[in-house]
């Protein structure tokens, strides 16, 4: 019986290391049934493996690919036909070499940690951009499906755009480009996760976002199947804090938990992407007990969300988070354009609004103040952006995302 509790100790010890270790190197690979790899892929014997936790909890070895573009043999699939599922339930892709084979083969994904938007509605993609029959990537959104990128300035077939005329709106209603071999087609954006989300069960790869969609609880798709996580750092997955002494962490368990001030409950890891978050002075009194911390690749800048609690937001605001955060990923920094009229964002259901309300000043400097408020008038979000800045639009959307699910006002501070 010890023998057995110390191999399983090991194996959640092991687990969660290279859990930890993967996200720092980057590459989350995935293998060609879909399973989070839990560490690198590498080559054994002429195939490349790497291990997975299975259903059971025991080690299991699955094929691979060991980079972007190959099978699992290293040998490389036809540009026409990258790797995906094509409406089997493993991945698989043709080879550019018609002599080593001229069947189908197995290959793994490497998943970049970033956010898909599509090319109409510029909505987060909350599952994988893929291919279907038809050779176009979609996602789901959640509203409707919709054409995407699955890398950064290509067409929704994968075609390269050119330098000259990128990905971008131009003035329409959709993205588009004009693409490096004559003509043009619709793509989506591609831009870094500001956070990582990971679910309960081995830490799994939230794929979009974590959200409260329809229900009370927050969840999100990964690539075998929806499972819970944590909106936030050290929260449950219904968004009630983990006590201070203990964390969300495995804790000997086979998926994440952590101690609530009342009982335990279910949670899912948050790490660190382009954002991380800071543990802020005992004094200051915000729950979780950290604030968000960014610097844009390529930028030294470091820019800072601070949080204050605002007792003015609505404390019961659980109903409107979905509605909420749809309406956020509207959001666009053009709206914060002096020469425009400031917009108004309108939720789906007509429930909120998204609006300026003016300038503030801190410390000198002068602030935009953006809140959502209800139909009602009730308060449930406040970001303060800074005047005459050039932030990125997906730190705006963070921040109103944290400003609705800690009930608190978020000032954006370079």
């Amino acid at each position: 019986m010890e023998l057995r509790l110390r191999s399983g100790f090991l194996l959640l010890l092991t687990l969660t290391i290279a859990l930890r270790l993967q996200t720092a190197n980057g590459k989350n690979f995935i293998s060609y049934l879909g399973s989070n790899c839990y560490d690198s892929c590498k080559k054994s014997g002429n195939e490349f493996q790497c291990n997975i936790i299975n259903q059971n909890g025991k080690i299991e070895s699955q094929y691979c690919s060991p980079q972007e573009g190959l099978d699992y043999r290293g040998r490389e699939c036809k540009d026409e036909h990258p790797c995906g599922k094509y409406e089997k339930d493993y991945y698989w892709c043709y080879l550019k070499d018609e002599m080593l084979s001229k069947d189908h083969e197995y290959c793994g994904l490497i998943i970049d940690d970033l956010n898909h938007f599509t090319s109409t509605h510029n909505m987060v993609c909350k599952d994988e951009c893929s291919t279907r029959s038809t050779g176009a990537f979609q996602c789901d959104t959640g509203i409707s499906r919709d054409y995407c990128s699955s890398v950064e300035n290509v067409d929704y077939y994968g075609r390269r755009c050119s330098e000259d005329h990128p990905c971008g709106l131009y003035g329409g209603n959709y993205h588009w480009c004009v693409l490096e071999r004559g003509g043009w087609g619709k793509c989506g954006m591609v831009e870094p996760k500001v956070v990582s989300h990971r679910t309960r069960s081995y830490g799994a790869l939230c794929l979009g976002e974590c959200l409260a969609e329809g229900k009370d609880y927050f969840w999100c798709e990964t690539l075998r199947g929806w499972d819970y996580c944590s909106p936030l750092p050290d929260v449950t997955y219904t968004n009630v804090p983990c006590r201070a002494d203990h964390p969300c962490d495995l804790h000997g368990k086979s998926y994440y938990w952590c101690y609530t001030d009342s009982s335990w409950d279910y949670c899912g890891p948050v790490e660190n992407n382009e954002c991380a978050y800071d543990k802020v002075s005992i004094e200051k009194k915000i729950v979780p007990d950290s604030e968000l911390v960014c610097q844009e690749e390529g930028n030294w800048t470091e820019t800072r969300f601070v949080v204050q609690i605002e007792p003015k937001i609505l404390s019961d605001s659980n109903s409107y988070m979905y509605e909420a955060h749809m309406m956020i990923n509207r959001w666009r920094n053009d709206f914060l354009d002096e020469e425009n009229t400031p917009q108004r964002l309108l939720s789906l259901h007509g429930k909120l609004h998204l609006d300026h309300h003016g300038f503030t000043n801190v410390d000198d400097i002068q602030y935009h103040d953006y809140q959502i408020q209800t139909t009602g008038s009730a308060l449930i979000a406040q970001v303060l952006i800074p005047n005459n800045t050039n932030i990125p639009a997906r730190y705006v959307r963070r921040a109103l995302v944290e400003s609705l699910y800690r009930r608190a006002t978020i000032t954006i501070m370079i």
